[in-house]
């Protein structure tokens, strides 16, 4: 009954039942970009600008754990069942990192560009990730180097397995799911675009849903795992049904 939300270096939690907010905490004094919390529900893990993993205790706020793992950004976070973070770096690299910071990050996946989301499936005995363009700024201009704008799947138990690539996006590709039967990821881009990747069988081709253009942010199953909730850039919130690919719901929301 949480919501996480993150910006500059400030972390806050809300009440999904009064909408009222719960704590706000300094996590870092650098930009925050991902925020996960545990599947007990009582840590948050927050990747920031500066390359720290921050651990919060989900009740009060406060600072439980903050650990540099890396000189860029950390980007995409999510966290396994049995209580490690999967990061993901700037320079095209997914982490598991233990919550004790022992032994050292170990790396599953590797992309060529900045993995800009993860996600791990119910069991924990696979992980996603979605990688996007490096991206340089001069004088205030954005300029992209590139990167390979894939969906990888990582597939084993404690560290040790392999990696496969399910295809591409046009564009970053910003947030990723699994359904909660465990057998589909969904995937959403820049483009809006957002892809149904078929896990029980190799090679299948995705399932398309075609959104209103503005980049997908965010997404998030039914428990059924039949409608799929996608959030857009531009406020726009369309709930879809995913047998048919057709939209059920369009909310218009703040930008």
């Amino acid at each position: 009954r949480t919501v996480v939300t993150g910006g500059w270096g400030v972390v806050k939690a809300w009440d999904t039942a009064t909408g009222e907010e719960r704590w706000s905490t300094l996590a870092s004094l650098d930009y925050t970009y991902g925020a996960a919390c545990s599947r007990r529900g009582d840590r948050i893990a927050v990747t920031t600008r500066d390359g720290h993993l921050v651990t919060l205790d989900a009740a009060t706020g406060a600072i439980l754990r903050s650990r540099r793992l890396f000189t860029g950004r950390l980007l995409g976070v999510d966290w396994t069942p049995d209580g490690q973070v999967v990061v993901g770096t700037e320079d095209g690299r997914t982490l598991l990192v233990s919550a004790t910071g022992e032994p050292s990050p170990r790396e599953l996946i590797e992309h060529e560009g900045p993995v800009a989301s993860v996600a791990v499936d119910l069991a924990g005995r696979r992980i996603a990730s979605g990688s996007g363009d490096q991206a340089i700024w001069d004088r205030g201009a954005r300029s992209s180097l590139g990167g390979d704008h894939s969906v990888r799947l990582w597939r084993g138990e404690r560290g040790q397995g392999t990696s496969r690539i399910l295809g591409e996006h046009v564009g970053t590709v910003h947030t990723l799911a699994f359904s909660l039967s465990d057998d589909r990821l969904a995937s959403g881009a820049e483009d809006g675009a957002v892809a149904i990747w078929p896990l029980t069988e190799i090679g299948a081709d995705p399932v398309w849903l075609r959104g209103p253009g503005s980049p997908a942010r965010a997404l998030v199953w039914s428990a059924d795992s039949r409608r799929l909730i996608v959030a857009h850039h531009n406020g726009l919130v369309m709930v879809w049904d995913t047998a048919e690919g057709a939209p059920l719901l369009v909310l218009d929301g703040p930008e």
